[in-house]
């Protein structure tokens, strides 16, 4: 086989495993004949946690075999080294975490606790090492941008049909099985959406533009998700004040609104203050959903995180400590939210130890030295992937480390620090892009095409 035929299908297999990141989170339920949980097969509504692990295990295996035919490996000199530094060391301090939680009996269940670590290895090595070289930076953005899109106005449509099933409790999750899944796919493809805007574009092509970010908006906007908007308003602000134009008229509207925004703080700048506190503690809420005290919810799971870490402060928990019961047959129906500190770094310290959680911390600096250095070349891709990870670090802070294969953010994270640390150490003539004719990430050629997975 051709190598050029070889790389075409090391694409689609790359993007399989990308499209099964949001198909293991979609259910059928507002069908009303889709059972609920059969077996292993259907939880939920959707694709079983299992099966969906079993997938990615299947698609990234014929993935290697395919990227091995043509005996060419991505090269992780083509990354920042930083970043290939903690993505390794992370995989060593966890597996020597886990073997020595199962060595002083902290975690009991060995086959579940290698399994686990072992689809925590695959979701790192594949989706923050491997498919960043097979998927250009620009395909990537504008290709999940799309898919998000579809899912997002899908739901929508749905809701507007009278179809059941589109809520939890008072929040919308459309065609998911949960409330964070809607978050991420909207807030995603609000900021990667960003990718698609042309200045010089005809009328109807930014009336598209608008109507999609309106989309992703409404639905954020039904989750009752406080941090989602914030963080797609941070993202855009910071964009369009970063974005660099040819256009006197571009230039001259940014300047205006950023005249209108220091205005706006002047003037409304404490009842803002005052709405984002009564936000923050409950007195109001967004959309249908209840008003909730997120700061003293946030302090007791902080307290929570450190009386489970004080069990086991040197080597932690586990990657199963969030579960009630790690030797439960089912471990999917024994997910217990009380069990799962909500704060990166204490999250991490209780998988593995206070180690662990320093080693977390000083990525999350690096995570925000390496957005300011790629938002500051003002290139898009790269700008659009280091704004949405810039604008979810506070997210990021306040929930937990993620490692799970299973989860949609989880592998979003990670495919996006990938591509964070490919774009800050870029090299000439990658083996892996979309085109012979220009680098990994960067913009392509006039003329040259980016492939889809439409």
């Amino acid at each position: 086989m051709p190598a050029q035929d070889t790389s075409a299908g090391s694409r689609k297999l790359a993007w399989a495993l990308v499209l099964l990141a949001f198909l293991s989170k979609v259910s059928a339920s507002f069908t009303g004949v889709m059972p609920s949980q059969l077996g292993f097969v259907i939880f939920q509504g959707g694709i079983h946690p299992y099966l969906n692990v079993l997938l990615n295990l299947v698609l990234g295996g014929a993935l290697l075999v395919s990227v091995y035919a043509r005996k060419e490996w991505p090269k992780l000199n083509r990354y920042h080294a930083l970043f290939v530094a903690f993505a390794i060391g992370t995989i060593v301090i966890l597996w020597i975490q886990h073997i020595l939680q199962l060595l002083l009996e902290i975690e009991t269940n060995t086959v579940l606790a290698l399994i686990t670590m072992s689809t925590c290895t695959f979701l790192i090595c594949m989706f923050g090492l491997l498919i960043p070289q097979l998927i250009g930076a620009r395909a990537f953005v504008e290709g999940v941008a799309r898919i998000c899109l579809v899912i997002c106005a899908l739901s929508l449509l749905l809701l507007f049909a009278g179809a059941p099933a589109m809520w939890k409790g008072s929040r919308f999750i459309g065609i998911f099985k949960h409330i964070p899944y809607m978050v991420t796919c909207s807030t995603v493809g609000f900021l990667f959406t960003l990718q698609l805007w042309d200045e010089a574009a005809p009328l109807l092509g930014k009336v598209k533009f608008v109507a999609a970010e309106l989309i992703f908006l409404y639905c954020m906007w039904l989750t009752g998700t406080r941090s989602a908007p914030l963080a797609a308003m941070i993202g855009l602000v910071v964009f369009f004040l970063v974005y660099q134009s040819s256009s006197r008229g571009f230039r001259m509207a940014r300047f205006l609104t950023v005249w209108l925004g220091i205005v706006g703080v002047v003037l409304f700048g404490a009842m803002a203050v005052e709405f984002g506190t009564d936000l923050a503690t409950g007195k109001v809420a967004l959309g249908k959903r209840a008003p909730q005290d997120g700061v003293s919810d946030r302090m007791e799971e902080v307290s929570r995180g450190l009386e489970m870490l004080e069990k086991s402060p040197h080597v932690g928990l586990g990657l199963l400590s969030k579960f009630s019961n790690s030797d439960s047959e089912e471990v999917v129906d024994s997910y217990n939210s009380f069990q799962d500190p909500h704060n990166l770094f204490i999250s991490s310290s209780v998988v593995g130890g206070w180690p662990f959680g320093l080693w977390v911390l000083a990525g999350f600096v690096g995570l925000g030295v390496g957005c300011v250095a790629l938002i500051r070349r003002r290139e898009k891709p790269g700008l659009t992937i280091a704004v949405y990870l810039l604008s979810h670090m506070p997210i990021l802070a306040i929930y937990h480390m993620h490692l799970s294969l299973g989860g949609l953010a989880d592998r979003f994270y990670w495919l996006s620090f990938g591509y964070l640390a490919l774009l800050l150490g870029r090299v000439k003539s990658p083996q892996f892009s979309d085109s012979e004719h220009y680098t990994v990430g960067a913009e392509p050629p006039n003329g040259v095409s980016t492939p889809h997975p439409y």
